[in-house]
């Protein structure tokens, strides 16, 4: 069994890291498809770019759960976990680099990506292991992952006016930490 979780939890890292860098082309190749958009960046946001991370891990979540559920029940509930803290990770990582330089780097941006990816598995792979009884939470693990798809498809097109859904430019992150940047 372990031996398969352990599989499972590579697999699951780099098909969620191949299917997030896609994922960050897709609406400029939809043609700026309004469906894509609900799923995919529409802009250069870091609450868009967390899609990258949320929608591949919460599909291969239902995907592993469905093969794996009878020999591991609390899965799906490990993922979800996993999930929030990737995101979690994303946006701390990000901008406190950013505000440290006052400026974003793409290759920087693109090993947080990666490393929240790895850092979503293995802390679902902990959790599963761990055996801590997460039945016990699940309306409120589903309660946020349906909030964090709502929130992704309502801010797509309404984004609120702070920081973390507008584009980042050179002295953004700066500014969303309260650091002076001329």
């Amino acid at each position: 069994m372990q031996k398969s979780l352990k599989r499972y939890t590579v697999t699951g890292i780099v098909l969620t890291i191949i299917a997030g860098m896609a994922a960050h082309f897709i609406y400029q190749w939809s043609d700026e498809n309004l469906v894509a958009a609900l799923f995919v960046p529409v802009n250069e946001s870091v609450w868009e770019h967390l899609k990258l991370l949320f929608f591949p891990m919460v599909i291969y979540s239902i995907f592993e759960t469905l093969l794996l559920h009878n020999d591991f029940p609390e899965l799906f509930y490990a993922d979800a976990i996993g999930i929030f803290i990737g995101m979690l990770s994303i946006v701390v990582l990000f901008y406190t680099y950013s505000g440290v330089l006052g400026r974003n780097c793409t290759p920087v941006d693109i090993g947080i990506f990666c490393f929240s990816v790895i850092l979503a598995f293995l802390t679902r792979y902990f959790l599963v292991q761990k055996k801590i009884g997460l039945h016990q939470w699940k309306w409120l693990i589903l309660s946020g992952l349906v909030a964090c798809t709502i929130a992704f498809f309502s801010f797509t097109w309404n984004p609120p006016a702070i920081g973390l859904f507008r584009n980042p430019e050179p002295a953004a992150a700066a500014a969303f930490l309260g650091f002076p940047f001329k």
